[in-house]
């Protein structure tokens, strides 16, 4: 809840879930008496709300609608939101507010949940904003299904959770709240600011570790041909089409993996077990991980590369433990994955690296990452080159 001081959480018990469950929603005013304040325990960490007390309703408390509006009651406490360069100093599993403009939208994909191999539903979004930093949001089960919202839309998020695995990122759950674009003037600056960029816009993204912005474009015969005679990696940006992925019955598609998150070092099986040389422990289980042989092409050139883990979950939208008990169990729907896969575009980040092969040196190239093109995004910058070419003139 909020009024002009700032925000308080408030809990209800008892008689009380069933007397104003139904009253409250979310955007209302209400005149509230007979509540009981105290002093908060636990982790703030856990809540966003950073109140020093908090507010019980029980049955003996009053709330009342209130239709009149307020004006000096805002609407978004605009300081408990956090810039996305701000989320670099937050603490793993703390809870916080952020404001994100949306950068791109990933798909849907099916991961079977380790605690009981449920099927879950997830979707990875990237967000921006005008600190230059961006970070990844997870969205789970329905939200992730629903969530139908075009590059550039502003998003208000209350309650989500940050996370430290591979680099920062956020995980939603039900209790966080998603809210498009509200009528504060933080929306029109945020819009602004992304309208006004243009393809040279250089992002310090807080997520998959490192965070020193996007690797430059080029085209993969100017990236394999930079990497000749070169001892480090070349990381480069093209947008590429798969023309073929190898998945005959010799093929391999994945290995088996420790399943702790990080490790991915592969595992072997002891009896009913699986061993880690890494961690040191056995497990009763692993986790499968992509490794796929494919072929892609763009403007320049057609090559074989490597594709791992994320990479290999964008590409066939699917996880490869369900890749791995398709193939196991000879399903006829795996030759379709594969089939729906070829030829489709991707915004590859791609790692091209010379090393021995026969006797000689060749350059290998890897998929770092896999992305759905932003089509709005391509267009846009595509019309800032030609009339900066016709200015030119």
């Amino acid at each position: 809840m909020m009024d002009s001081g700032g925000s308080i959480s408030a809990t209800i018990f008892n008689e009380g879930v069933d007397r104003f469950f139904p009253l409250l929603e979310v955007g209302n005013l209400y005149l509230i008496s007979r509540a009981t304040i105290k002093s908060r325990t636990g982790n703030r960490r856990f809540n966003s709300i950073k109140h020093d007390c908090e507010m019980t309703l029980n049955n003996s408390s009053v709330v009342v609608l209130f239709d009149e509006p307020d004006d000096s009651i805002p609407m978004q406490d605009m300081n408990a939101f956090k810039t996305i360069a701000e989320i670099e100093s937050a603490g793993d599993g703390e809870m916080i507010d952020m404001v994100g403009i949306v950068y791109n939208v990933g798909e849907v994909i099916e991961v079977p949940s380790r605690k009981d191999g449920t099927i879950l539903m997830k979707r990875n979004v990237t967000l921006l904003d005008d600190t230059g930093a961006s970070i990844d949001l997870t969205l789970w089960g329905e939200t992730a299904k629903n969530f139908a919202v075009d590059g550039g839309t502003v998003l208000f998020i209350k309650n989500v959770k940050v996370s430290e695995f591979s680099g920062k990122s956020l995980t939603a759950s039900r209790n966080t709240r998603i809210e498009l674009e509200p009528a504060v003037p933080r929306v029109g600056e945020l819009k602004n600011w992304f309208e006004s960029q243009n393809e040279g816009l250089r992002i310090h993204s807080l997520s998959r570790s490192g965070g020193s912005g996007p690797s430059p474009w080029k085209n993969i015969k100017q990236g394999k041909e930079e990497a000749v005679g070169q001892e480090k990696a070349v990381f480069f940006r093209t947008l590429a089409t798969i023309m073929f992925i190898k998945h005959d019955e010799n093929a391999p598609l994945y290995y088996l993996a420790c399943p702790v998150e990080g490790c991915n070092k592969k595992v072997t099986e002891n009896g009913q077990n699986w061993d880690c040389t890494k961690c040191g422990k056995t497990y009763p289980n692993y986790n499968a991980r992509y490794v796929l042989s494919l072929r892609i092409s763009d403007s320049s050139l057609s090559d074989w590369a490597t594709a791992f883990s994320d990479s290999g979950v964008t590409i066939l939208n699917r996880d490869a433990n369900q890749v791995k008990q398709m193939r196991d169990r000879g399903d006829p729907e795996l030759e379709y994955i594969f089939e729906k896969a070829v030829y489709s575009r991707f915004v590859m980040t791609l790692k091209a690296h010379e090393e021995p092969y026969n006797d000689e040196q060749r350059v290998k190239i890897t998929v770092q990452a896999a992305e759905r093109p932003n089509y709005v995004a391509e267009s846009t910058a595509l019309l800032e080159k030609i009339a900066a070419l016709n200015n030119s003139q």
